[in-house]
């Protein structure tokens, strides 16, 4: 069975794999993993999500890896949400996170923490 920084950190190296593979990672995507944690600090994590989804692009992404995190299995924090047609790709994540103060308090708690692994692993920037 692994502990919460075994499934953080694997689940971090994972998200910098894949994304890298696919040649998505960049422009704005390693200033928003910097910016994302002071701004759930500040405002909250449902705060901080509905920005995320009217900012779209990187932050969107980011939010969606966030919150796929929270509700993954290996957690067991959250139940997976519920995919209506027409839904948004954060809608259904801001839903689950809605219905209960307790969940959403240990949500924040463990986004920020994943959210710091983020950092730790993220590719280092190339320079010119």
């Amino acid at each position: 069975m692994k502990n919460l920084e075994q499934i953080r950190a694997a689940r971090a190296l994972k998200f910098f794999r894949e994304t890298a593979s696919k040649g998505v990672w960049g422009d704005d995507k390693g200033q928003v993993i910097s910016k994302i944690p002071a701004l759930i600090i500040r405002d909250g994590l449902l705060a901080s999500l509905a920005f995320c989804k009217s900012k779209g692009g990187g932050h969107q992404d980011l939010a969606k890896e966030l919150c796929e995190h929270l509700f993954s299995a290996d957690l067991k924090i959250l139940r997976s949400p519920g995919f209506r047609q027409g839904d948004a790709p954060l809608d259904p994540y801001i839903q689950g996170l809605s219905e209960d103060s307790a969940h959403l308090r240990i949500a924040t708690a463990e986004a920020l923490a994943y959210l710091a692994y983020l950092k730790r692993f993220q590719p280092k920037e190339k320079s010119s």
